[in-house]
């Protein structure tokens, strides 16, 4: 069972890391908080059952930071998800200026600095060469307000 929540918290990670990376607007702030309160309840909630099941006895802070990952990662994943696919709010538009044009190095995709309700936001945007990219001075991006009321992007595309 254990090793079932672990991974399943090990691919929620990795979910949570794509859609915050690419689509969804949550601050750093907000991710820390959500992976620091529900690792110490958690902890709080699991360590003795844990220290009974498995017969050893584990250090807390040990049991803290797995609980932290495992939990944090599949609290985040859901809190995603159902931000995105429950959500009935209608999409808008808004054109916005470019503040940084970044190039891709290796395999990652080119990107772009915008500011979103007065937030700097980095979006990859791998549809575009830089060429394309470096003649932009603008960004028609499409936004929605998710059902927990965080936004996500949509779609981006480039204006001269």
């Amino acid at each position: 069972m254990k090793l079932t929540v672990g991974f399943l918290g090990c691919l929620c990670f990795f979910y949570v890391i794509r859609q915050c990376n690419n689509f969804v607007l949550i601050g750093l702030d907000f991710i820390l908080k959500v992976y620091t309160v529900l690792g110490l309840l958690f902890t709080v909630l699991l360590y003795k059952i844990d220290k009974e099941y498995e017969k050893k006895d584990y250090e807390l802070i040990f049991i803290y930071f797995q609980k932290f990952f495992t939990y944090g990662s599949i609290f985040l994943a859901s809190f995603i998800f159902t931000n995105e696919y429950l959500s009935y709010n209608k999409e808008y538009e808004i054109t916005t200026l470019i503040l940084e044009k970044k190039q891709s190095h290796g395999r990652s995709s080119n990107s772009i600095s915008v500011s979103i309700d007065g937030l700097k936001t980095e979006i990859n945007i791998g549809d575009y060469s830089f060429d394309e990219i470096e003649k932009s001075k603008f960004a028609a991006i499409r936004l929605k307000n998710g059902f927990w009321n965080k936004l996500l992007i949509i779609d981006t595309k480039l204006i001269e």
